[in-house]
């Protein structure tokens, strides 16, 4: 954006575009220091710090997610986040709250299962439809095309797609139908994960 690029050229605002920098692509710890060196900038620009480690801790929680495995246990969340054991489960309900992350906390194993998280799904949308495998389907006989016969064809939806689906899936359904003529049925109990525990 030129904007943000006329940001860091400006001697006046080179503070304020590392700072911007920092939020998207560094950890709490970073911030930190950056703080305690530039608390009065903070100020100036009406920015409270407890705001601002909040967005990083959820900004480090998505990092982290996007760079670990699926499973992710509560120790290793702890030292990035900066917070205690028993914080970690505030933070996973903040992250669901944003829908940062889609994910199921183990109380008994510790552990965070992520489905999907926002910096996945951002990867999933800049690769575009070249690298999404699309479902062939066998060309129907003369015999099949008439009648009027129902037909039923399983379509694979890859991980990263299918949870976004999920959450919108009545607003997509029935345009769908009622313009292609086509009934969907989306199966979501296969793309439940095992028991936790």
């Amino acid at each position: 954006m030129p904007a943000v690029a006329q940001l860091e050229r400006d001697e006046q605002y080179q503070l304020l575009y590392d700072l911007l920098k920092m939020f998207l692509t560094k950890r709490i710890d970073s911030y930190s220091e950056f703080q305690t060196v530039n608390s009065a900038l903070l100020k100036d620009y009406g920015l409270v710090h407890e705001d601002c480690i909040t967005k990083m801790r959820l900004m480090s929680l998505l990092d982290l997610s996007s760079h670990c495995s699926r499973e992710v246990p509560y120790s290793a969340i702890t030292s990035p986040l900066q917070i205690n054991d028993d914080e970690v489960e505030q933070w996973i309900v903040k992250a669901l709250a944003f829908k940062i992350l889609d994910c199921r906390v183990g109380q008994l194993t510790e552990t965070v299962i992520v489905r999907y998280s926002s910096a996945e799904m951002a990867v999933a949308h800049d690769m575009g439809p070249a690298t999404v495998e699309k479902p062939r389907f066998d060309a129907l006989m003369p015999s099949e095309m008439g009648g009027g016969k129902p037909q039923f064809r399983k379509v694979p939806v890859p991980q990263h797609c299918s949870a976004p689906l999920k959450h919108c899936w009545m607003e997509i359904y029935t345009p769908v139908y009622e313009h292609v003529k086509v009934g969907i049925r989306m199966n979501i109990k296969n793309f439940a994960y095992g028991p936790i525990g």
